[in-house]
């Protein structure tokens, strides 16, 4: 029972060892190479084309990262603004309301109606929505605001 469950492991072992990521040996199998030969040119072929895809693609996740950094930069200052004006229309409410209670306490007092209602602070801005990447690239294109998808739908509709 204990050899089968080492069998297993060590299958499990070679078998992630066999599909690592890492390229970097082609003889790292320890079996002499004829070093013209066809598998081993056929090899050294693969292991170029692996590694230069391999690059392609870091270089591509690099841009992406650097793009949607700049798109997140961007929307934070937005995001920044809209927070300030909502508190500024939060402060003039606060503003308004404690005018109000005053003139309420003062009508109170003198025995008299109030001359005016009671203010409301109205609609605060809607947060927009965080950029994420869109699905299905890898890395080299941003959805933004998300409605590429409905404008072609609507467009579609119009026709």
């Amino acid at each position: 029972m204990y050899c089968d469950s080492l069998h297993g492991q060590l299958a499990a072992q070679e078998e992630a060892k066999n599909n690592s990521k890492k390229r970097g040996k082609l003889m790292g199998n320890g079996l002499p190479c004829y070093l013209s030969g066809d598998a081993f040119y056929t090899r050294v072929v693969d292991h170029e084309k692996a590694a230069a895809d391999e690059e392609v693609a870091k270089q591509a996740r690099k841009e992406g990262r650097e793009q949607r950094a700049a798109v997140l930069e961007e929307w934070k200052k937005t995001e920044e603004a809209r927070k300030k004006r909502n508190r500024e229309l939060k402060g003039k409410y606060q503003m308004d309301l404690e005018r109000w209670k005053e003139e309420k306490e003062l009508a109170k007092l003198e025995k008299r109606r109030l001359a005016w209602k009671k203010p409301t602070r109205g609609k605060l801005e809607a947060p927009l929505p965080k950029p994420v990447l869109a699905e299905g690239t890898a890395g080299d294109e941003l959805d933004v605001d998300g409605d590429d998808y409905e404008n072609a739908s609507d467009e579609d509709e119009e026709e």
